[in-house]
């Protein structure tokens, strides 16, 4: 299979084939869904093809002291921008400056019958229809695959927030959220599979796997590297894939090999 290089191709592929295993820890699928990237300086926002990886898009922005202040887990794997949004993984500086939910401001889509589906605009603020481009974030790609992504961006001086969850590597096997208040216990009960914990959004990076953690009141516990949503994600994902995929054509793929 030759990889997609522009929305129309990706939509081609999509519709003239039975099932399409979604890449997140491989470039896989978007691998060539790359190009121009435009940025608009004066608004903060920044358009281009859904394969650019978060590093060639932050270099392009620090041209013009820019960037989207997201730090990967897994900093040796340079992800695309279409399978960090489709993971939607917490990160180290969620409760300053948001996360893909928060930044992604518009989408053209590709949707499971192999059609390009346009949602939000190239303004921060905006009233343009419903914002189907943030189903998305964390869907795993069972629901849309993003084929070109508009988003917000921040000065490179306001993004100075936590760098500690670049060091956790291979050794990440869950995720879990707990009110701020319960974090220190959950650490404590953790020990020393608690990879990193950060309080500003009670998330804990830990090396047990999701069915070894602690009886206690989460948010979510979650596996990266497994297409399992969190518990009160998955009623709605249900309800969301019997709309736009009822024959189950997208399906997450290829995980990283753990």
């Amino acid at each position: 299979m030759t990889a997609p290089s522009t929305p129309q191709e990706l939509a081609d592929l999509v519709r003239g084939t039975d099932r399409i295993d979604v890449p997140l820890f491989e470039s896989g699928l978007f691998a060539s869904l790359r190009g121009e990237i435009r940025h608009d300086v004066a608004d903060g926002v920044v358009s281009c093809l859904a394969g650019t990886t978060l590093a060639e898009l932050n270099a392009a922005l620090a041209r013009d002291a820019r960037c989207v202040p997201y730090v990967p887990v897994w900093p040796e794997t340079d992800l695309s921008l279409a399978a960090l949004i489709l993971l939607g993984l917490p990160h180290a500086g969620e409760a300053g400056h948001g996360s893909w939910r928060d930044w992604i401001l518009g989408s053209a889509m590709v949707t499971a019958e192999g059609t390009i589906v346009r949602s939000g605009s190239r303004v921060v603020k905006s009233v343009a229809g419903y914002d189907a481009h943030k189903l998305l974030v964390g869907s795993r790609g069972a629901l849309l695959l993003p084929a070109e992504v508009t988003l917000r961006t921040f000065h490179i001086s306001s993004a100075g927030f936590p760098q500690g969850v670049q060091s956790l590597g291979d050794n990440l096997r869950s995720i879990g959220r707990v009110r701020r208040g319960d974090l220190a216990s959950l650490l404590g009960v953790l020990g020393e599979d608690a990879l990193r914990g950060y309080e500003g959004m009670g998330t804990v990076w830990s090396s047990r796997s999701v069915q070894d953690w602690p009886v206690f009141p989460y948010a979510w516990v979650m596996d990266p590297f497994c297409p399992a949503l969190p518990v009160e994600s998955r009623e709605a994902m249900r309800k969301a894939k019997a709309v736009l995929d009822p024959g189950g054509k997208l399906a997450p793929g290829a995980f990283h090999n753990l």
